[in-house]
């Protein structure tokens, strides 16, 4: 293990610390923050999508919103795998329920 690397925690609020589900980023979970919201629109889709991906549901929330998701859902659905039928049943809901447009 690199010894300059932050620390991973399941504690999302440490913008200092490296989220554990991205243990393979290089990156804080503040600069995670910071690319989901100044990065160019690709990687801020990769980063998304990974987070969708490796994190537990309510662990997401830290960095999106139902919202976004709904949105961007064009773009995200083909890159989920395995957690796509979870995302989009969360989605349908949320729709039914008119919580989402």
């Amino acid at each position: 293990m690199d010894q300059g690397l932050p620390a991973l925690t399941r504690e999302l609020s440490r913008d200092e610390l490296r989220a554990d589900f991205l243990s393979d980023l290089n990156l804080t979970i503040g600069e995670v923050k910071r690319r989901l919201r100044e990065g160019r629109e690709p990687q801020r889709i990769d980063l998304l999508a990974q987070i969708l991906r490796e994190a537990r549901t309510d662990e997401v929330w830290q960095f999106t919103t139902p919202h976004e998701v709904a949105q961007l859902w064009d773009r995200l659905g083909a890159r989920l795998g395995r957690r796509r039928a979870h995302w989009q049943f969360l989605l349908d809901g949320w729709r039914r329920l008119g919580l989402l447009p």
